[in-house]
């Protein structure tokens, strides 16, 4: 009599329990909890150096400029008129400086408003969304009909500047009420004024990126800004904030 081998149970061998179930739910859980805000950290991280890479590639461009027209360039500040067009990332892109709008744009801030065109590309809106540029110095401003149009510009003479490494050329700027980013930052100082006027930005974890004068690029906090004379600006959230005075 042949003896057949006693069957074995599949009873619970290779089925999941629901304790085991929730186990593993609450695990993976745990680990998104964990691993989500390290990759949105990551991503800022890359944004922020993309963002420094940008202002440095600006203020090397804008030297480029500069030299070619006896250290002047027209100022963030328009003089009415038709000059509303002629701001520095158009004149530079006119003139031949920069071939890519992408180093204008901070990764970190929509350059558009709510309702506007998505396509940085067109003339007309993305001019106005870029980096900000100093307007906020009088020391070296000067008045002067440039540029070919009729009305009067703001001229920045950089010859009178004392100490590059201090000045700031261009930062992160914000304007409040649409919630853009704006292509000059002005005030006393660089504070932050109407709504409607650009700011110190200081999107990048409470800091902002500055390219300075001698090309140099910083990711400045409040104290390191009020250090360099900086009175006010604006921080991540978009909420006024004033930088400490030495």
């Amino acid at each position: 009599m042949i003896k057949l081998p006693p069957q074995t149970s599949r009873q619970g061998s290779s089925a999941f329990t629901l304790i085991e179930l929730l186990t593993v739910i609450a695990i993976i859980g745990i680990l998104a909890a964990i691993l989500i805000p390290v990759v949105s950290s990551v991503r800022e991280s890359a944004r922020a150096s993309q963002c420094s890479s940008n202002l440095r590639q600006i203020a090397t461009t804008f030297h480029l400029a500069l030299k070619d027209n006896e250290y002047r360039f027209a100022s963030a500040r328009g003089g009415g008129g038709d000059t509303g067009s002629y701001i520095w990332g158009l004149l530079l892109e006119q003139a031949g400086y920069i071939d890519t709008r992408e180093i204008l744009y901070c990764p970190s801030h929509p350059w558009n408003a709510p309702g506007e065109p998505e396509d940085p590309y067109q003339v007309g809106a993305w001019q106005w969304r870029t980096y900000g540029m100093n307007a906020f110095d009088e020391e070296v401003e000067v008045r002067s009909a440039g540029f070919g149009v009729s009305a009067t510009l703001y001229v920045v003479n950089y010859n009178n500047i004392q100490d590059p490494t201090r000045y700031l050329l261009f930062a992160d700027s914000l304007e409040t009420q649409r919630n853009i980013q704006r292509f000059r930052i002005e005030g006393a100082n660089g504070s932050a004024t109407a709504s409607d006027s650009g700011g110190l930005h200081l999107r990048h974890n409470n800091r902002a990126n500055v390219a300075f004068f001698d090309g140099h690029v910083e990711a400045a906090d409040a104290a390191r800004l009020g250090n360099l004379g900086m009175t006010s600006g604006f921080d991540q959230n978009g909420n006024t904030v004033q930088f400490p005075q030495p």
